[in-house]
């Protein structure tokens, strides 16, 4: 099971500067809600499921782009991948990928393994092979600029 997690410590912080609505979403009593989504194995090992406002609907269900992103990273011709949402003409989310390659993968090759891993509603509608991803300037993938790949 998946959930958001909650950290608490000395050094949090207390909230964001002159945003008291972030602030109150964010910083509860003690508690900082991260954003991010986690579980917990048996074991008690923690993965990261990525960060819940990342999540999007597909045929309503929630989609997190960290789930199509993990697949295709396993496929050996994948070095990085990176999924968004884009509207189709009836204005309903579609999950579209970008990828950069390592070796000879071909859209086909990534469709056949996510078919095989996934539920039909998170394989990607379009593929999109890429040198390399747009960067925001703390160095995370920008994916409004992808958006624009996608759609110009």
């Amino acid at each position: 099971e998946t959930g958001l997690l909650w950290v608490k410590g000395e050094s949090a912080a207390l909230g964001y500067w002159e945003q008291p609505e972030l602030t109150a979403r964010v910083f509860r009593d003690d508690w900082v809600v991260s954003g991010d989504l986690i579980s917990i194995d048996e074991l008690g090992v923690v993965t990261h499921r990525g960060r819940a406002d990342d999540a999007f609907k597909v045929k309503g269900k929630w989609l997190r782009p960290v789930e199509v992103e993990s697949c295709l990273l396993e496929h050996p011709g994948v070095a990085e991948a990176a999924v968004i949402v884009v509207e189709d003409q009836d204005g309903l989310g579609k999950p579209v990928a970008f990828v950069v390659r390592k070796g000879e993968a071909t859209e086909e090759d990534l469709r056949q393994h996510v078919l095989a891993q996934l539920e039909p509603y998170k394989h990607p509608r379009r593929i999109f092979f890429i040198d390399s991803f747009p960067l925001t300037h703390l160095g995370k993938v920008d994916r409004g600029a992808l958006k624009r790949l996608a759609t110009g």
